[in-house]
């Protein structure tokens, strides 16, 4: 690689030998880099390599998220317990192991009455985290 490419790798940390980037980054081939995937997750040790180098940036595997979209995945997650615990669950990649489990969901269902969409936060769990959650949690 040239000493100006940058290398973004936020896929698989084992897409790139191990210890071959901080290497290469000393090397000079690549001249930056920048990652959120590495070979021990989480990543704990602050004196590692790649996150002492000036040519490097590196954020935890969830550096992408917005918070709008933080706030949509929440919800979607939210609604899927729910559904999942008033006997309804959705999304399921694999329906035929509900046969199996369809006991699990009817002890689920006398030990937990249905929830009908209501947040922890009190509120639809469509309902913004800002304004669903107390304001001493916030």
């Amino acid at each position: 690689m040239k000493p100006t490419a940058p290398l973004v790798n936020t896929g698989r940390a084992a897409l790139i030998e191990p210890g071959g980037l901080v290497a290469a980054l000393r090397a000079g081939r690549p001249g930056m880099a920048a990652v959120d995937v590495y070979e021990s997750e989480p990543l704990l040790d602050r004196s590692h390599p790649l996150l002492t180098m000036g040519n490097v940036v590196c954020t935890p595997h969830i550096g992408y998220v917005t918070r709008d979209e933080y706030e949509l995945q929440f919800a979607d997650i939210f609604d899927q317990i729910v559904a999942f615990s008033d006997g309804t669950p959705t999304n399921v990649v694999n329906p035929e192991v509900l046969d199996v489990r369809n006991p699990l969901l009817k002890n689920l269902q006398e030990l937990h009455p249905p929830v009908n969409q209501s947040t922890p936060f009190g509120g639809s769990s469509r309902q913004s985290l800002e304004t669903a959650r107390p304001a001493s949690a916030v």
